[in-house]
């Protein structure tokens, strides 16, 4: 099935669409829409999205975005088979020549340049935590078969280079943006039905997020401060060692669970915030933290090289393995000085990360892989 039929002169880029099937929110996906619909405004290229999904699952896409989906049937050796023929015959017809690989799928055509854009390689660095060894393996395969790397953090391309042994000169950072599709980054008003004061903390919480940290900081102050932590996204339902450390706290009853909600929802719950508050141990950039920021919220986050690419100045640092450090860190954005000087920061940091700016970055070194042609 073939949506957006391509009549543009601008050169083709297939993107793989795999991610939109695994996650269909969370920060890849949000990454990988966003530069698609970008890249449709920049109309420098043809974005065509090769998926093998359900249409009605797929994210908000400009309508420029050209999708190419898979027929589904079974066997799926057979179907494999097929499509795999279907999508050889369509790339040589519109003469793409090249394969952008949002995800770890290999590049399902010969004969084409090849880019992947790396997430973090926590895998690699944290394997105590997240024993997956076929990711690994996958990951490393796809990354050096590519003809480039597109790492989304300083960190990241150190982390490709060190574990990979992949050159510096074929990886290049290009930093995420702020909400081209989710609407996020500009002021929100807060959600009228929240209870006041809250820290707010977005996505995962298990293995390297270390919620643990934040839950015993949190439980020390929730009760002298009258307050609330909402949690947005990640797991249905806390952990059994954080729900009983919060019962044996007393303030269960504190801890709000929203689970994955829209973006507007979202938009309102960085409004009213007091912080948003992270205290991992590893990641490739911190999508939440440049969100908080450009919706004018303070960020209380760990003090790791990936975060203060992020955050800059504007970031209240703490050790990530301390409670009682997360907890002055909380505690610190109650001070309205200390919150004034923060928020104002964190604008001017938010400022430098953009989507118009990540999209001209992928355009021009498309632009070296594929010739003056675009």
């Amino acid at each position: 099935m073939m949506m957006s039929i391509m009549t543009s002169n601008r050169p083709a880029v297939l993107f793989d669409g795999s991610i939109f099937s695994i996650q269909q929110k969370g920060g890849v996906s949000r990454c990988a829409e966003n530069l698609l619909n970008q890249l449709a405004v920049d109309r420098r290229v043809q974005p065509v999205v090769h998926t093998d999904i359900w249409l009605k699952c797929m994210p908000l896409l400009n309508p420029d975005v050209t999708i190419w989906r898979d027929y589904p049937g079974k066997p799926w050796r057979v179907w494999n088979g097929l499509n795999a023929w279907k999508l050889q015959g369509l790339t040589r017809i519109r003469r793409i020549r090249l394969f952008h690989a949002l995800w770890l799928a290999a590049p399902p055509l010969s004969g084409m340049k090849t880019v992947v854009t790396v997430y973090d390689m926590i895998h690699e660095k944290h394997s105590g935590l997240l024993q997956d060894h076929e990711t690994q393996a996958l990951k490393a395969a796809v990354i050096r078969k590519a003809d480039y790397v597109i790492a989304i953090s300083e960190q990241t391309k150190i982390d490709v280079m060190s574990f990979l042994g992949i050159p510096g000169k074929k990886v290049r950072v290009i930093y995420p943006g702020v909400g081209l599709t989710q609407g996020l980054g500009a002021r929100s008003k807060p959600a009228s039905d929240m209870p006041t004061p809250y820290w707010l903390h977005v996505g995962c919480r298990n293995r390297y997020k270390n919620f643990s940290v934040l839950a015993e900081a949190f439980s020390q102050i929730a009760l002298k401060t009258d307050s609330r932590l909402l949690l947005v996204g990640g797991e249905a339902e806390l952990d059994a060692d954080s729900e009983r450390f919060f019962n044996a706290m007393g303030c269960r009853d504190r801890v709000i669970l929203l689970g994955h909600i829209d973006d507007k929802a979202l938009a309102q719950l960085y409004a009213g915030a007091v912080a948003l508050a992270s205290c991992s141990i590893a990641e490739g950039f911190g999508l939440p933290l440049l969100e908080a920021m450009a919706s004018g919220v303070p960020v209380v986050a760990s003090d790791i090289p990936v975060f203060h690419e992020v955050l800059g100045a504007a970031g209240i640092y703490c050790q990530p393995h301390d409670p009682v450090d997360v907890r002055m860190g909380l505690l610190k954005t109650l001070d309205p000085a200390v919150r004034g000087k923060h928020i104002a920061a964190g604008m001017r940091q938010a400022a430098l990360f953009s989507w118009d700016k990540a999209a001209g970055q992928h355009e021009d070194l498309y632009q070296e892989l594929l010739g003056d042609s675009i």
